[in-house]
């Protein structure tokens, strides 16, 4: 009787190296966050559309109430706000788990295949989701004046006629707006 001989299975020549490739990538993917922004701009060209938003505090009938604005962007706007995203140095970001949920304002530039990115800001800091480089998103702070002084001019006004929450109002960080 003849011995069978075991035969290498051509499935293991694929098999492998995909597998190696998923780990590499992974491993890649979640070593250095800031580089990977650093190393991957917002694309102007690659925005299908954008929102803007902000709380708008008033009186009515004697009562507070908080309605949401939308702010129109034009081209422009658009072109100024991903610049200076892209220009922020690595020094001015800060990788953070999650956004404060006092936001007075925020835009949100859709990316082409169903990502997007968003820029939230709280009158003291200026909070960045991305979910066009990964599922997850990355989430980050960055220190970046002129986006900072954009979103201020935008929210002229936007507290009983006011710029700015009174300070008696702010505890420990926390907004006390009613």
């Amino acid at each position: 009787m003849r011995e069978k001989r075991k035969r290498f299975k051509p499935i293991y020549l694929l098999a492998i190296p995909a597998v190696a490739a998923i780990v590499i990538f992974q491993f890649n993917q979640n070593t250095d966050p800031v580089g990977a922004i650093m190393n991957r701009p917002v694309d102007v060209e690659k925005i299908s559309s954008s929102e803007m938003g902000r709380s708008v505090y008033s009186h009515k009938n004697g009562a507070g109430f908080i309605e949401f604005e939308d702010i129109p962007l034009d081209q422009q706007q658009i072109k100024h706000i991903t610049s200076w995203i892209n220009e922020a140095p690595e020094s001015a970001i800060t990788m953070i788990d999650g956004v404060p949920s006092n936001i007075s304002a925020g835009i949100v530039l859709k990316v082409k295949s169903n990502r997007e990115v968003r820029i939230q800001y709280d009158l003291d800091k200026i909070y960045v989701t991305r979910t066009d480089m990964n599922r997850d998103g990355l989430r980050y702070s960055i220190e970046q004046a002129e986006l900072k002084n954009f979103f201020d001019e935008k929210l002229e006004g936007f507290y009983f006629g006011e710029d700015t929450v009174p300070d008696h109002l702010k505890f420990e960080g926390v907004d006390y707006r009613l």
